[in-house]
């Protein structure tokens, strides 16, 4: 039996303090986003506080020793274009952050011998192709870059500008019309269809080999709680590539010392510009006066005042616990509670005494990301059974051998498989403690399938599922994003409609978590929601009214 277990463990702004004088904005959350928001709120001259409930700062971006002398990256174990308006402004890599490998490549096995290869090298990526599909390999290309021509387009719906940041919805969609005019009346045509598409159906009209469409579908899929045949994923695929415009590492990263140094780099760019941090400081309210946010209540009864209040937690939490409904119009509250935020996705980490062998991959390749997507098909089964509380018998993977290009997380000869598991569903029927055992033995037995010897090479390890992971992160349903990417949840639509992404129904309350833009280690949704924050407040003091 294998026993892996659960885990335990710009123009500086001036602003009048109130009366109490404790701080101009305070962050519900030290997440990565939180750590950006408040890190770029003190750069421009904000006195900030970031309460975090738990002892440790940086959320999802975490690192724990599971075992002695092996760190591994807990929970997010990818950097996806993380925003080079952050690294170069906050000046990280001077606290401290590298990455072990940029530019990270993709081989997705298909279990038989044949491996696709996706490259940062597009045309390496080309050349490698052939060998699957020569007409695959002449349309690739051209796929890609049309794919990023309309991946910057919908970038202009997600990120709206500080200027629209108090406009209607109509108004966002209005500046989202207007970027997108470099656009020919043929590409936004297109665009709007890529929008509403199931990544299964584009693929399928693109390309003929199944291992490569597989791996492209893998990540229009990745923490969502869809499958490639689901309408609106070939959004979530664009979505991913949007992030590349803001990146110049041109995609996925790995942090040198594990996710919990990026955490670390935030927080020390944080204080240097003068944020105090308190960890185990769990904010019950946020306390409303007037209509108006004006600061939080913690646990134990202390309150911390500020005409700024930005949330990192997810929407369900900022609005129906921190806030309450008594403060929220009536609909906005029936919206809240009906925003799709289960997570179906599941990390894994297993320390094997030695590197396993991959059918048809080499150990060089075992050096990239490893996607376990053989076809869109695959993936669409691997999907149904959460449909129906279950998991499945095949599930897709995403892979990472970390220590290959950090070897600093080791401390003798073990090797870390790093894994997110899609298509585990937040509840299951009987129950999680119930059938935890169960999932184990499957991922072990799934996993066997592509890697002959892993089981013999397992010495420890654990699972998160999402309840584990809402429980151990405080996402709400385990969800990675905070909801589901979906075209009813996104941009001007996310959380819900009326909200104007970062602005908030609530004076005083901006989000800054992934709720308000999407999810992945990218820092964008803090550091859109600094902007923006900082922008309402120039407004109030040109009007002399308070516009947040």
């Amino acid at each position: 039996m294998i026993n892996l277990l659960s885990r335990k463990s710009k123009t500086p702004v001036s602003v009048t303090p109130q009366s109490n004088g404790v701080c101009d904005a305070v962050i519900v959350g030290g997440g990565h986003n939180g750590l950006v928001c408040a890190a770029m709120l003190a750069k421009a001259g904000l006195k900030v506080t970031v309460l975090e409930a738990q002892e440790r700062l940086g959320g999802a971006a975490a690192s724990d020793e599971i075992k002695q002398g092996v760190r591994v990256s807990t929970c997010a174990h990818l950097v996806y274009a993380l925003d080079e308006k952050i690294v170069k402004g906050l000046r990280l890599h001077k606290h401290g952050l590298q990455f072990a490998k940029a530019r990270l490549s993709t081989v997705a096995p298909d279990g038989e011998g044949a491996v696709a290869h996706l490259h940062a090298d597009i045309w390496k990526t080309q050349a490698g192709l052939r060998v699957l599909s020569e007409s695959d390999a002449a349309a690739f290309p051209k796929f890609r870059e049309k794919m990023q021509t309309y991946a910057l387009a919908l970038k202009a719906l997600l990120t709206n500008s500080p200027s629209v940041a108090q406009q209607s919805d109509l108004g966002a969609l209005e500046q989202f019309l207007s970027k997108i005019q470099i656009l020919n009346e043929d590409g936004r045509r297109e665009l709007l269809r890529l929008l509403v598409s199931s990544s299964g159906d584009i693929l399928d009209e693109t390309f003929e080999n199944e291992l490569l469409k597989g791996a492209l579908a893998f990540d229009s899929i990745l923490g969502l709680n869809s499958g490639p045949r689901s309408m609106n994923s070939m959004a979530h695929y664009l979505y991913r590539l949007s992030g590349e415009a803001s990146c110049d590492r041109d995609g996925m990263a790995i942090v040198t010392g594990g996710m919990s140094s990026l955490a670390d780099a935030l927080s020390d760019a944080a204080r240097a510009h003068g944020v105090k941090m308190r960890t185990g400081a769990k904010v019950m309210r946020i306390i409303i006066q007037k209509g108006a946010a004006c600061g939080v209540e913690l646990e134990d009864g202390e309150r911390v005042m500020a005409p700024l209040v930005i949330s990192n937690a997810d929407p369900k939490t900022t609005y129906l616990k921190l806030v309450g409904v008594e403060y929220l119009d009536t609909g906005f509250s029936a919206q809240l509670r009906a925003l799709r935020c289960e997570g179906v996705t599941a990390k894994m980490n297993l320390i094997l005494n030695g590197l396993p062998t991959f059918r048809g991959l080499t150990q060089e390749d075992l050096s990239s990301r490893i996607v376990i997507c053989p076809s869109i098909d695959f993936a669409e089964r691997a999907f149904n059974p959460v449909k129906y509380g279950s998991f499945s018998h095949d599930p897709v993977f995403e892979i990472i051998f970390p220590n290959l290009h950090d070897t600093s997380l080791t401390s003798g000869s073990e090797q870390i498989l790093s894994a997110n598991v899609q298509y585990v569903p937040y509840k299951v029927e009987g129950g999680w403690p119930a059938r935890r055992e169960e999932l184990v033995e499957q991922l072990v037995m799934a996993l066997g399938y592509f890697a002959p010897d892993i089981k013999d090479r397992i010495v420890s390890g654990h699972v998160l599922t999402p309840l584990e992971i809402e429980k151990e992160y405080g996402c709400t349903g385990g969800h990675w994003h905070h909801g589901d990417f979906a075209l009813d949840q996104i941009g001007i639509l996310r959380p819900a409609p009326g909200m104007g992404a970062y602005g908030a129904p609530v004076a005083g309350l901006h989000m800054c978590g992934a709720g308000a833009s999407g999810g992945g280690i990218t820092g964008r949704p803090g550091l859109l929601a600094a902007e923006h924050a900082l922008a309402d407040l120039r407004t109030s003091r040109k009007s002399g009214v308070r516009a947040i």
